[in-house]
């Protein structure tokens, strides 16, 4: 599950990208695309995370 700051990240950089085409501002645009690759690759590492720490609990549980 994707936490609040990967998703506000995508979200604000899709707002700066949209706003970077309006104005024909490329630098403003490229910023906007780069914010929500940060958001993209927050969250599927928060969802790698939690899927390892899903997997080390159930091998726990299979110990005990």
């Amino acid at each position: 599950m994707a936490d609040l700051k990967s998703t506000k990240d995508k979200a604000l950089g899709k707002v700066q990208e949209t706003t970077g085409k309006l104005l024909k501002d490329d630098k403003m645009e490229a910023k906007g695309k780069a914010k929500q690759l940060k958001g993209e690759a927050e969250a599927k590492a928060e969802d790698a995370k939690q899927k390892v720490a899903g997997k080390a609990n159930d091998l726990i549980d299979d110990h005990n």
